[in-house]
């Protein structure tokens, strides 16, 4: 009896040994990874709990604000504080005490190896976005409060999930400069602070000001991997453009980028925003879908219309959009969502006899523009296959069952196909087709072999093995 389940691979990820203790989104430590503001440790552990020291904050805000991970320019510069003579972070420090950045526990005392609070870190980087300490009553007793409610006013504290006057972790300090990055910076005009100009538009935000980010918004459309490297090319879809969250006009705006280190196939088809730096289209930075995008998972099986207008998916109701699109394994169909579940779904009169779509095949629907109404509906279809034999550089599959499109050939070449370690014969695998990827190669993974006894029936596609209840396909 075989059983698999429909595994998700998030590509996008930060790959640190601890990377499942990481309470923020995957974006925010992958961002500051790429743009130099954090590492990991030697031992490839990112170690989202620990405490940050006030000298390591400086140094992510020099980094923040300079683009440039090298102080010691500054080691000799003169400083009031008198803790910091040898220490390694010395060049930091003293560059954002002279910007005004930071300030001691006293005139002469920094303590660089106390560890930062929430509150502490937000009131550095209000000072990055603009406002001046003295003026903005970012000191004196009252400046806790003061400081709680500008960042709170900036956004600087969305998901920032922990105590604000404690010892920072560091995943959450990750979180403050993410939020930093994308906020207007401020002035002082007619006697306030503003973020936004005299046209009434948006000031630069840290990220562009600083270190010439830019970004553009638009449902991404294709991800391909670049013929001899490894690295990755992505189109975003030009009149899906959102100019609210796009740097430059719908003209200047990049839609097209190259040498991207990751394959982002998993968010195809969704609303998502590019990070790059200085109109370069091999600066890529970080690809994160919006939160625009409403996505529903489930099987083919759980699939079917309920009205011209509405489509089930597991008992739940969802709306369609006027215009609607059906992705097969990273295809374009001539499909409306409509059609598509009329002729395979489970209301269908010939459901199940087409082997490409038999019940276990994933089906997602997506909405990309901020509304429940959902109009790409992505299909990924599975074949079944038992190993016969493995050579150095390919693996022969003998079709079992499912959609006979993707094993049409016995033989599976490494120049097209990947697979598992330690893959042997008479394994059974379970193979997804080549446009589900950015690498452009058909997956073969190993299927869950379940053996033992039928202990019953039930309906038409349970059965019980060893008192364990499955679901056939």
């Amino acid at each position: 009896m075989l059983a698999f389940a429909c595994a998700f691979t998030m590509f996008a990820g930060a790959a640190f040994t601890d990377q499942a203790d990481i309470k923020v989104a995957d974006e925010v430590v992958d961002t500051l990874t790429e743009l130099g503001i954090i590492e990991g440790f030697e031992d490839g552990s990112f170690q989202p709990d620990a405490t940050v020291t006030r000298a390591q904050m400086a140094k992510m805000i020099y980094v923040l604000r300079t683009g440039n991970s090298d102080a010691s320019a500054y080691n000799n510069d003169k400083t009031s504080f008198t803790d910091i003579g040898t220490h390694w972070a010395r060049g930091y420090i003293k560059y954002c005490q002279s910007v005004g950045i930071i300030a001691g526990k006293s005139s002469t005392i920094f303590a660089p190896n106390a560890t930062v609070t929430a509150q502490e870190a937000a009131k550095m980087l209000l000072v990055t976005l603009g406002y001046d300490a003295n003026k903005a009553g970012l000191v004196g007793a009252g400046w806790a409060a003061k400081t709680n409610a500008l960042a709170d006013e900036n956004g600087l504290l969305e998901d920032v999930n922990t105590s604000f006057t404690g010892p920072c972790p560091r995943q959450y300090a990750a979180q403050l400069i993410y939020n930093a990055i994308d906020t207007p910076t401020v002035v002082w005009r007619d006697d306030a602070y503003t973020n936004v100009t005299l046209l009434g538009d948006d000031n630069k935000t840290i990220g562009e000001k600083f270190m010439n980010l830019k970004k553009t918004t638009a449902v991404l459309t294709k991800v391909t991997k670049t013929s001899g490297k490894e690295t990755f090319e992505l189109t975003l879809n030009k009149d899906t453009v959102d100019l609210n969250k796009t740097t430059d006009d719908k003209d200047k705006a990049l839609y097209n980028f190259t040498e991207v280190k990751k394959d982002y196939s998993n968010l195809k088809y969704q609303m998502v925003t590019v990070l790059y730096k200085n109109n370069d289209k091999s600066k890529v930075y970080g690809v994160y879908a919006t939160k625009d995008n409403t996505e529903q998972t489930g099987i083919l099986k759980d699939l079917k219309m309920d009205s011209a207008k509405k489509v089930k998916l597991d008992g739940t109701k969802y709306d369609l959009a006027d215009t609607t699109s059906v992705y097969v394994n990273g295809e374009d169909t001539s499909y409306t969502i409509k059609s598509f579940v009329d002729a395979y779904g489970d209301d269908s009169s010939s459901k199940y006899t087409d082997s490409k779509y038999y019940q276990p095949t994933e089906v997602k629907l997506l909405a990309t523009d901020g509304s429940t109404k959902y109009s790409i509906l992505n299909v990924k279809t599975f074949a079944v296959g038992k190993v016969t034999a493995v050579g150095s550089d390919y693996v022969n599959v003998s079709y079992k069952g499912g959609d006979k499109d993707i094993l049409s050939k016995t033989k599976l070449e490494s120049d097209d196909w990947d697979w598992y370690d330690g893959i042997k014969k008479d394994d059974y695998v379970v193979v997804t087709a080549a446009g589900n990827y950015g690498t452009n190669h058909g997956l073969v993974e190993k299927a869950t072999v379940v053996t033992g006894k039928v202990n019953g029936t039930r309906a038409d596609d349970g059965v019980s093995i060893s008192d364990e209840w499955y679901t056939m396909a």
